[in-house]
């Protein structure tokens, strides 16, 4: 999803402004113009910030390799970004959405709600990668189902420890629909890998049957469930970022920090008791 991702942004935005320019003639006075441009064409300031970093990866390496004398893209101001929280589905939604997708994919959102791995993750699991309680996450699965492929960070290579909830489904599921090809655990209505198209449209028609769902959000909102627990029982945000496998504990706190207490009350008597 991430090559595609940067796909788009270099054949929707970045190439259409800058693709006809030699690299040595793009000046940071250029770019200032196509971001603008792609705020008036309506992008917002996450799109708008995502196409900038693809393009000034593309300017910095090219500035590594010699081709340019430096990266222009460096030090241009971005659009600020709005300080929306995360909106995250309560139990009882998890079990609405749960119920409403089709009935190979059921058990699969349990356990995104319950271990907190990735839809490519999930997709990509294995009946040899569980062993007992222990979840082990170390690949996922193309786009179109074909084929393994790594994970999206080094991070995300990590082991789960799942609870009863999470097990159960697991093996009620490979008790009434046996494992697919490669030793798959959730697969297509084919009887095939499952496609990520595949699960982007069962979670659209889903959307139809819940009402009350945050506006935005695919099958990533049942990690946030999964986070929102973990926080709640109390966990740190180094814990949470490694059963998310999050690159870095300040991605996990910046998506979650308003979900963490803010125990004014044990700072106050913290500095009572210190300087007594």
């Amino acid at each position: 999803t991430s090559l595609a991702q940067i796909r788009s942004r270099l054949d929707v935005r970045i190439l259409p402004d800058l693709g006809d320019l030699p690299m040595a003639a793009i000046t940071r006075t250029q770019i200032r113009a196509a971001v603008a441009s792609w705020t008036a064409a309506g992008a917002g300031p996450r799109t708008v910030r995502g196409t900038y970093g693809t393009l000034s990866q593309v300017l910095k390496a090219a500035a590594l390799d010699g081709l340019i004398p430096t990266n222009p893209a460096k030090g241009v101001e971005m659009p600020r970004l709005s300080r929306d929280r995360v909106e995250i589905p309560d139990a009882a939604k998890v079990h609405q959405i749960e119920a409403a997708l089709p009935a190979r994919l059921q058990s699969m959102a349990l356990v995104i709600a319950a271990t907190g791995i990735r839809i490519g993750e999930a997709r990509g699991l294995t009946v040899d990668r569980i062993k007992g309680d222990r979840l082990t996450v170390d690949r996922q699965r193309t786009l179109d189902g074909s084929e393994f492929c790594d994970v999206k960070t080094a991070a995300a290579v990590r082991t789960i420890h799942m609870g009863k909830l999470a097990r159960e489904a697991i093996r009620k599921h490979l008790a009434t629909d046996g494992a697919g090809p490669d030793g798959l655990i959730w697969r297509g209505p084919d009887d095939q890998p499952l496609r990520h198209d595949a699960t982007v449209q069962a979670w659209a028609r889903m959307r139809r049957k819940v009402a009350g769902l945050p506006a935005r959000g695919g099958w990533h909102l049942l990690r946030h469930y999964n986070a929102s627990v973990l926080i709640a029982a109390g966990l740190s945000v180094r814990a949470v970022a490694d059963r998310l496998g999050h690159e870095d504990p300040s991605i996990t706190l910046r998506t979650y920090s308003h979900l963490w207490p803010t125990d004014q009350r044990a700072a106050a008597d913290a500095i009572d008791a210190a300087l007594g």
